[in-house]
């Protein structure tokens, strides 16, 4: 893997419109672009509606954000329990996913 990292939503949105990546790990809480929009603005995005993503919280969702989360099609992991291993065995599968 080559991973790109981006602090905050805006140079997150940014980095993907100007470079699609095979796949994006999303926070949903940022201050400046939450991940609730960047996958709005994914799914409507033609180059990137089909861009794997692994969505990774720090935070609880209230009922209508896991409403919202289930409509992009996306699961949540916590960060709390989340390690380094979890996060390369979804992100394999989430790619083995797309290309096949």
């Amino acid at each position: 893997y080559h991973p790109s990292v981006a602090e905050g939503g805006t140079n997150g949105w940014d980095a993907i419109q100007s470079r699609p990546p095979h796949a994006v790990i999303l926070d949903l809480f940022m201050p400046d672009l939450d991940g609730f929009t960047i996958l709005e603005k994914m799914r409507t995005t033609e180059n990137l509606r089909n861009v794997p993503v692994v969505v990774v919280s720090g935070g609880d969702l209230t009922p209508e954000q896991q409403v919202q989360l289930q409509e992009f099609g996306q699961r949540m992991i916590q960060k709390s329990v989340l390690t380094e291993k979890q996060l390369l065995d979804t992100l394999e599968l989430a790619l083995r996913r797309v290309s096949n």
